[in-house]
């Protein structure tokens, strides 16, 4: 199973359309279309309804949505610890006032 293909399901849970995961990843809504068979496919499970002109998320396919918004704010967890950890620990502060202060 690919991590890109879980990012795009979660992108079209978070929009409720494709054209709205494709604008929130910069990509085109064929590409969300593709990565979320590949991952229909990697995991033999239903992940959308499509109807008509519009696809809805079927219960496993919001589960499994559920669990790629957690990886991602893992991963956002990850890179802000990461850029804690290389931001100086202390910083200088000048503070002007007026001489009567």
């Amino acid at each position: 199973m690919d991590w890109e293909d879980l990012r795009h399901l979660g992108a079209l849970g978070r929009a409720g359309s494709l054209s709205g995961a494709a604008r929130a990843l910069g990509v085109d809504h064929a590409t969300v279309g593709r990565r979320i068979a590949a991952l229909e496919a990697a995991t033999g499970l239903r992940l959308l309804e499509r109807r008509g002109r519009g696809v809805v998320l079927t219960e496993v396919g919001r589960r499994v949505a559920d669990m790629a918004f957690d990886m991602e704010d893992r991963a956002l967890a990850v890179a802000r610890l990461a850029l804690a950890e290389r931001a100086p620990a202390a910083i200088d502060v000048v503070v002007s006032a007026p001489p009567a202060f």
